[in-house]
């Protein structure tokens, strides 16, 4: 890829098809890059071996924006999107680290060209390894709400098929009718899908559900922003807290923005 490319992603316009998910991929990658650099050196102090220890990094930087890309999918289109994205990340990646590359090279005579290539050939599998990812997501997006769509569907009443009187609501003692139970939002709070796709990680949706102590069809509810009761909300936190050494509260698994 040429230096007009990367700077490209770098400078992506709001009306290319990627954009909205490329912002919301970059912000949280590079928020952790301090610290992914700061994993890297203690490793090399650990083994002893930098070059190693570097390309393990370059990798799991890779992997990291690919789980974070594909969890913000929810249907194919976004999934066509996401592969976009992965399409270009490996250039993206190497020239977002070349300055560092170079630092190594100055101060460890590790050439800064090695390091690169060695880079885009560990890559190479794992973009296509969460291309995959992604267009799983998106068919799992297209199965639920296909189901839900299907589900609802099923219990709207037909315009020729009004109750008989036999059928109608009993009128309440003293005459009249029952009141009837007032609209409003459905019950429970809507998920933040992307955060919990993200703590999924390398999970399946069934081994992830086993592991929260939910069944499969909440997990697949959660990551399409559909709404789960507060029980739910306690249950899974509880135990994706259990999973990691990170705390994580009910309200981390909100959707506040809805």
């Amino acid at each position: 890829m040429s230096e007009s490319d990367t700077e490209f992603w770098r400078r992506i316009p709001p009306d290319h098809p990627g954009y909205r998910i490329w912002q919301k991929i970059r912000g949280e990658w590079q928020r952790d890059d301090s610290r992914a650099k700061e994993d890297c050196i203690a490793n090399y102090q650990t083994q002893g071996q930098l070059e190693s220890a570097v390309l393990i990094l370059i990798e799991r930087r890779f992997d990291t924006l690919g789980r974070l890309a594909a969890a913000l999918v929810r249907d194919v289109a976004d999934a066509e999107e996401v592969t976009l994205i992965l399409s270009s990340a490996t250039e993206f990646l190497l020239d977002f680290y070349a300055p560092w590359f170079r630092e190594i090279e100055r101060r460890f005579q590790i050439p800064a060209s090695s390091l690169a290539g060695q880079s885009r050939l560990r890559l190479i599998g794992r973009t296509e390894h969460w291309k995959a990812e992604a267009f799983q997501h998106g068919l799992d997006g297209e199965k639920l709400g296909s189901i839900e769509t299907e589900g609802a569907s099923a219990v709207e009443p037909r315009g020729d098929e009004s109750a008989s009187p036999k059928e109608k609501a009993p009128t309440r003692l003293g005459g009249g009718k029952p009141k009837a139970k007032s609209g409003g939002r459905p019950s429970g709070t809507t998920v933040d899908s992307v955060r919990l796709r993200t703590y999924r990680a390398q999970y399946s949706q069934e081994d992830f559900a086993d592991k929260c102590g939910v069944s499969l069809g909440t997990i697949q509810r959660g990551e399409a922003g559909r709404r789960w009761d507060e029980k739910t909300f306690v249950t899974v936190a509880k135990n994706i807290t259990a999973l990691g050494n990170k705390r994580v509260s009910p309200e981390d698994l909100k959707n506040r923005r809805n």
